[in-house]
């Protein structure tokens, strides 16, 4: 597998940054449990992390999941894959809602804006060609936020089985597309 960069030439502004902890009232020059997540200088840097964790956190969770004594952590990597794998589902599915009504904030990345990311737009045959695929993936994302968002009943009653090594391939497979397409460009 080739590079995931995505960063265009030029500068990069790391204006707007705040801390968090400042806003909510805390002093993290003290000493305490303060966590710092990595730093990114670009939106593209938010994708290719991303698609590290979404890779590394399946990879963890299938090492992981006959371990009897690693239960609680196979859960905790499984959850945060699914986070992953949802975030990087709405780069694809995010330019509409089921109901066909646009369902993006300016802020979100998304294929069809893709040049603060990707480093150039997509033409309107790449977005259709990725979005006809990951359009099928649309019952995983809800089914991902119902399963993570939600303390509901049916959540403990129901359960969930989950399909992971087939569906891994299905949006790992998108995301080699999407690298294709960039290692492509001029």
């Amino acid at each position: 597998m080739g590079s995931t960069k995505f960063i265009p030439p030029g500068p990069h502004s790391t204006s707007g940054s705040y801390s968090y902890t400042q806003r909510i009232g805390v002093d993290a020059s003290q000493p305490s449990m303060v966590f710092d997540r990595t730093s990114k200088e670009h939106p593209s840097e938010i994708v290719e992390y991303e698609i590290r964790m979404f890779r590394f956190t399946y990879a963890e969770v299938m090492r992981l999941h006959s371990d009897e004594t690693q239960k609680e952590l196979c859960n905790a990597l499984f959850e945060s894959y699914l986070i992953h794998y949802r975030g990087l589902l709405e780069l694809f599915i995010a330019r509409r809602r089921e109901d066909g009504r646009p369902n993006l904030r300016d802020e979100d990345l998304s294929i069809t804006r893709a040049r603060s990311w990707f480093g150039r737009d997509l033409s309107a045959e790449e977005i259709e060609a990725l979005d006809t695929d990951a359009i099928k993936l649309r019952i995983l994302h809800n089914r991902i936020g119902k399963y993570l968002a939600h303390l509901s009943e049916p959540r403990a009653t129901e359960g969930m089985t989950w399909a992971v090594p087939e569906m891994h391939e299905l949006l790992d497979a998108l995301l080699r597309r999407l690298v294709a397409l960039r290692e492509q460009s001029p």
